[in-house]
């Protein structure tokens, strides 16, 4: 369950605001195809995180992801929409927007975000080395440094000439 809604049914200290839940709640309603994945990296992946898809889990019966990387040959298949820990299972999105990600390098809303060569980032240039993946993965909707808003959309991979 999405963090910031669980906390509201368990009743925990720092409880979300009403606003939070309302923009939470917007946020998951605009996110299509939910795919359950496990996170088998050695460390925590945080939302936001663009991932490549690499297997499957049986004991968490989900598809196992690493980070996607521009230059190394890794494509985005999704994005995390929650915190996943080490060896935990989560939710990730082929297309929707995520919420409360850093877009203040965007140039404007609407700017695109491409996959960058920084393993499960994106960056608001294309890359430009040789041989390196070009891939749109959204488009800036909220350019803000703590409450920024991309809508994600895996797009199509081209390779830098």
């Amino acid at each position: 369950m999405n963090s910031k809604l669980q906390s509201v049914s368990k009743g925990t200290v720092g409880t979300p605001t009403f606003q939070d839940i309302i923009n939470e709640l917007i946020g998951i309603a605009q996110r299509m195809g939910h795919i359950k994945v496990a996170n088998k990296t050695g460390g925590d992946l945080t939302k936001g995180t663009l991932v490549a898809f690499d297997g499957y889990d049986t004991t968490l019966a989900a598809v196992t992801v690493v980070a996607a990387d521009a230059n190394n040959d890794l494509p985005a298949d999704a994005v995390l929409s929650e915190d996943i820990d080490d060896d935990e299972a989560g939710i990730a999105y082929a297309a929707g927007v995520v919420n409360g990600l850093d877009t203040s390098g965007a140039s404007a809303v609407g700017a695109k975000a491409y996959l960058s060569t920084t393993a499960g980032e994106f960056t608001w240039s294309a890359p430009a080395t040789t041989g390196d993946i070009i891939q749109v993965v959204g488009r800036c909707t909220i350019k803000d440094a703590s409450a920024g808003a991309i809508v994600f959309n895996m797009g199509a991979v081209l390779i830098s000439p």
